[in-house]
């Protein structure tokens, strides 16, 4: 399969130092393997979840069977990328993304220089070699509820699949196309299975899994991306921000949420934005897809603006109610449809 992609909002990847673009490899193999397989692993476990059966040891299995490498073996996808394009490296916006400000702060001297450390409107081929075509959906499906690099999960690093080579798009809409992924995989874990797997029930996941009980994934239409990334900020939401330990730890420093050991945590909810998805009638579309799984530390420390601190206890009831307060944010703010399960 042969992706063209087009970046849509700021990207920073990376190179031998962490704040600084690569500007012989822009678009870097690896970045896209590692959401590839991120995804997977989200997809298999929570195929497995519905179905009363998740177990590590199972998805290590079938991250192997499909070619994306585990424990089990190496990968057996190749990933190349060549620029078609060069992405223009000082993007006037930059400074309205929130996320981007505070990744700038203390880089360098140079203020253009710290600009230089983003890059956006540049153009790419995507060429992936693999034996099984579950891995073509799988990427697809990636480079559309996810970016890439830093602040991916916020809208930055948001890519637009252009046009698709040796793989035909059917499906009619986004939820078609995630329900027909996870019905392919489905199927290929059931003819796959071992006799005899032991049955698990489970509240919710122990790690992200794109399952039917606890995933939600919905889009807003005629999106501003900015808005949609400034969600995370406290000022912008209307629920308490004790909160907004879902979106992500630790959330601040001298104020904000305090953890054991300095724990960091991903948010649970990931925002894109895509200007055009392949899709009929899917321009300037935000996607959010939020997850439930119980991997937070079991207790935080919240402090306020005045230095007062308070314990908030995370058990799977404090994760749930954090999750429907979001959802009811996000309602509150934007017109979501929800198109997932």
């Amino acid at each position: 399969m042969i992706l063209y992609v087009t970046m849509v909002t700021p990207t920073h990847i990376g190179s031998y130092e962490s704040h600084i673009l690569d500007e012989l490899w822009f678009l870097k193999p690896s970045s896209i393997k590692g959401i590839v397989k991120w995804w997977a692993r989200a997809i298999i476990g929570g195929i497995l979840l519905d179905m009363g059966m998740l177990n590590i040891e199972i998805i290590e299995r079938f991250l192997y069977q499909i070619g994306l490498g585990s424990k089990l073996g190496p990968s057996r996808v190749i990933i190349r990328t060549f620029t078609l394009k060069q992405p223009d490296i000082n993007s006037k916006d930059i400074n309205v993304y929130h996320r981007l400000e505070l990744l700038s702060i203390g880089r360098r001297e140079n203020k253009e220089a710290k600009v230089r450390e983003y890059m956006i409107d540049g153009e790419f081929e995507i060429i992936l070699i693999n034996d099984n075509s579950l891995v073509d959906r799988i990427t697809m499906l990636s480079l559309m509820l996810s970016g890439i690099g830093k602040g991916s999960r916020k809208v930055l690093g948001s890519i637009d699949i252009t046009r698709v080579v040796n793989f035909k798009i059917t499906e009619q809409t986004l939820g078609d196309f995630i329900e027909k992924t996870y019905d392919e995989i489905k199927e290929f874990i059931q003819s796959n299975l071992k006799p005899k797997i032991t049955k698990t029930k489970l509240e919710l996941p122990p790690f992200p899994t794109l399952n039917k009980r606890t995933a939600q994934i919905g889009i807003i239409r005629n999106c501003d991306p900015v808005k949609l990334h400034n969600f995370v900020l406290k000022s912008r939401r209307k629920i308490s921000a004790e909160d907004s330990w879902i979106l992500g730890l630790p959330r601040g420093r001298e104020t904000g949420f305090i953890t054991n050991d300095n724990i960091r945590r991903a948010s649970s909810v990931i925002f894109t934005y895509h200007n055009r998805l392949p899709f009929k009638g899917m321009e300037k579309i935000g996607i959010i897809t939020i997850f439930q799984s119980n991997d937070f530390p079991d207790k935080i420390i919240h402090k306020g603006q005045k230095h007062k601190e308070h314990e908030i206890k995370i058990d799977n009831r404090a994760i749930k109610g954090a999750v429907e307060n979001i959802i009811e944010d996000l309602n509150n703010t934007f017109r979501v449809e929800w198109i997932w399960p």
